[in-house]
């Protein structure tokens, strides 16, 4: 039997939660999961270099290789470890302070106007290419949101 490949299933995604399914006492899905853990910012970068890795430029080289450099600051000091923010996390692009441009992710709190800064990818390309990688970031993260990643029904809860 063939598989079905629709655009969805190609599509990359990139979330920063974990849900486990809900099982009737038979160990049958019910349909809806469960939030099973919030990912740690080192967790969500890991899993962002592959989202980048399948990013290509004109050149031939894939965003993770032209990139600069990739700093996560909250995972430097006491804050090493420390997990993605509650929010909806988003990418955006500017000029760099001295050369190059940045995509910058960050995660707009639920219920303030605020948002953390989580990562930051320098680039020395041109500003389209940039622009391009935050665009394909926030498209990852779409479908990040409406297809997170999942554990097994009997994953222990992270501690």
């Amino acid at each position: 039997m063939n598989e079905i490949v629709t655009e969805t299933s190609k599509r990359p995604r990139l979330s920063t939660v974990r849900y486990r399914p809900v099982l009737d006492d038979d160990g049958d899905p019910l349909g809806y999961s469960t939030l099973h853990s919030i990912k740690s910012v080192a967790e969500f970068t890991q899993d962002l270099k592959q989202v980048l890795s399948g990013i290509h430029s004109e050149d031939g080289g894939t965003a993770l290789e032209l990139a600069e450099s990739l700093f996560a600051p909250g995972q430097i000091g006491k804050s090493k470890g420390k997990d993605v923010p509650d929010g909806e996390p988003f990418a955006a692009m500017m000029h760099g302070t001295s050369e190059g441009y940045l995509v910058l992710i960050f995660v707009k709190t639920r219920y303030g106007l605020t948002a953390e800064h989580i990562v930051t990818i320098k680039y020395l390309s041109d500003r389209n290419f940039a622009y391009r990688v935050a665009r394909k970031i926030n498209e990852a993260l779409e479908e990040g949101a409406y297809r997170p990643d999942m554990v097994s029904p009997d994953a222990e809860k992270d501690s």
